[in-house]
This record gives C-alpha cells, structure tokens and sequence, in this order.
C-alpha cells in the first residue's frame, strides 16, 4: 500500500507540476548517486552496476556542490532518492543526508537499500527525521542483514517500506535497436522514469538508465541530454534543466534500452555474477 500511495502520488505531482511549470520549476523525483559500488553483484541491475569493473565513490564536495547548485534552481522537490550502488557503502552518506535535511523545499529522502547494510549508530542518529525514509528490496538471503536493519529502523521510529522482491522489469540490459522516431517517442513515454531527475558526478540526466549509460560510454553523449551542474550562468542552466524534464521526447539512451514499463518481460531479480559484465564502448 505504502508502495503504491508513492506511485500515485508521484504520478499526479509530475501531472500538476507540468501545468504549472511557467510559473514554478517543481520536480517529483530526484535520484542522487553516491556511489557506483554495490554490496551484490546482479546481473539484471536496471541501474547498470553490473558493466562497472572500476567502480568509485562520488566526490563528497562534489555531491555537495551539485546539491547546493540544483536545489537553488527548482521551487520544490517531493522526493530525492538517495541511490548507488549500495549508496549505505558510501562512508559520509551521513553527511550528505544532513546536508539534504537543511533544505526546506524537499518533502522526502528516501534512502534505497538492498537489506545488507546496518549503518552505525552516528549515521542512524542522522536518519532520525521524519523526512527521511529507507526503501528497502528484500531479495532473500541475498539481503543477509535485512531483519537487523527492519529491526533497528523500527526501535528508532525511522520511516521505512520492506518489499520482498522476486521479479524485475528486463530492463538492466545494453541493447542494439533500430527504433523509428516514433517507436524512440513511445518507448520514453512508456518508462516509469520519465518524470524524475539523476545527478551523478556533477551532471543531471532525465533518467539513471541514461545517467550510467553514457558515464560508461556504452551510448554517445548527447549535450542535450547531459547537463552540467558548473555552468556559471545560472538562468540557462535552470532553462536547460527545465527542458531535459518538461520538454524531452526521447533520449539518445532510449536507443540502447530495453524499456522500463508493464509490456516488458519479468525476469528473476538480483541473480549474482561473480566478475562484472561487458558491453560495446561507443566512439563519442
């Protein structure tokens, strides 16, 4: 219920902020990527982690500066997802989410997690606010510690949802397609990640899928698509940030993606690979 009360409201946020979008910038969802390393190892990650064979943490100062820079851009954001990887391997997710909490035009941080990771107790004291909200897929015995970590969630009031998660949405593949225009247009107005934002290392992207895509090289990078966070004019970046959201037809990821809707196949979730996959590097 929890679950689905998020996608409804999302939903009909990202509708009243479209409308209003001549008068506020107003963005539902927000995700933030501290990390490209993950405490698993799944071969179907809709995020791409499994094609990392060097992955990094984000630069601290640089998630601050990102932070900083994008909310005094927009008028209000519903929920910015703090992301990975496994974003609780990041070491100063706490100060990052304290940094998060200062603003007051976010409604929620939610933190996703995969149930292996019980943060210390400095780092709960931190997520001891209402605004904050831990997400967590429970993929079984994969997710070895996700009893203790519910555990310490309750006694601490912390918000928290708990999903067994069986099945994924095939969409954590590079794939080569030749869509029309029109298939490219309906295959973005389909995704489930259309209305949201990601910002990894100091770049805002309209989808993650998009985001990880092109930092591995695996699409080319499309100066529409990616927009850097230092640009000094801070009036065209707000413009260019609100034509990637309200404007965008389709990506140049859209080409490479598999599709992230209900007519895509099911496949098992969090199936373990032991070294990290390959893909095709695209000349840039």
């Amino acid at each position: 219920k929890i679950k689905i009360k998020q996608k409804i409201d999302l939903y009909m946020f990202s509708l009243l902020a479209s409308k209003e979008k001549h008068r506020l910038f107003k963005v539902s969802a927000v995700d933030l990527v501290l990390t490209e390393k993950c405490s698993l190892k799944c071969v179907d990650c809709s995020n791409l982690m499994q094609y990392y064979a060097k992955p990094v943490d984000e630069d601290h100062d640089q998630v601050i500066s990102s932070i900083d820079t994008f909310m005094s851009l927009v008028d209000y954001v519903l929920q910015i997802r703090v992301i990975g990887g496994e974003p609780l391997m990041y070491k100063k997710i706490d100060s990052i989410v304290k940094h998060l909490l200062t603003f007051d035009n976010v409604e929620t941080i939610q933190i996703n997690t995969n149930g292996t990771i019980v943060p210390n107790d400095e780092k709960m004291k931190v997520f001891e606010n209402n605004k904050v909200y831990f997400d967590i897929s429970n993929y079984g015995s994969s997710s070895r510690n996700v009893d203790k970590l519910i555990g310490e969630l309750s006694r601490r009031n912390i918000r928290y949802n708990a999903a067994n998660v069986t099945s994924w949405t095939d969409c954590g593949r590079l794939v080569d397609t030749n869509r029309s225009e029109s298939d490219l247009k309906e295959v973005f107005g389909n995704c489930c990640e259309n209305q949201g934002l990601t910002i990894l290392h100091g770049k805002v992207y309209l989808c993650p899928f998009s985001a990880h895509a092109t930092n591995l090289n695996a699409v080319k990078s499309n100066s529409k698509d990616v927009i850097d966070l230092e640009i000094s004019d801070k009036v065209l970046l707000k413009e260019k940030i609100k034509n990637l959201y309200f404007n965008t037809e389709y990506l140049e990821a859209c080409k490479s993606c598999n599709g992230r809707d209900n007519n895509v196949r099911t496949i098992d979730a969090a199936l373990q690979t032991k070294t990290p996959l390959k893909y095709n590097i695209v000349a840039q």
